[in-house]
């Protein structure tokens, strides 16, 4: 009787350390923010068009910014979280699977539907 509770303890213990190192989620705990997306106020990253561009924070958070025309005001119609890791972001909710992306300078590029090039451009107060 005593070897079977000796084993049942071994079991147990087996169990309890197996559950403690597999058991953990910290998928939080490896996602990243690159702080050379965040600009500073009034900053976004434009693609060439100059008619959408992306406003990335520090808290996580972003916004699309977009207009009809050069002419007008910037509008924030869409907004999500972002994270990167390993030199690939994901931005929920549009493109919540991580794609490469790359930055030179004031430039950005985006692996997201094909290759898209932002620039660093002063975009002023989005409504």
């Amino acid at each position: 009787m005593a070897k079977k509770n000796l084993w049942m303890g071994i079991l147990a213990a087996a169990l309890v350390f197996g559950m403690a190192v597999t058991g953990c989620d910290d998928s939080n705990g490896n996602d990243e923010r690159d702080n050379r997306l965040v600009l500073d106020a009034g900053w976004a990253w434009v693609e060439g068009s100059n008619k959408y561009g992306i406003i990335f924070e520090s808290d996580g958070s972003y916004q699309q910014i977009t207009r009809d025309s050069v002419e007008i005001d910037w509008e924030s119609p869409y907004s999500g979280t972002w994270t990167t890791r390993n030199g690939e972001i994901s931005m929920n909710p549009l493109y919540p699977s991580f794609s490469p992306y790359s930055i030179e300078g004031d430039n950005l590029t985006l692996h997201i539907l094909g290759d898209r090039y932002f620039t660093k451009t002063n975009v002023g107060t989005i409504d």
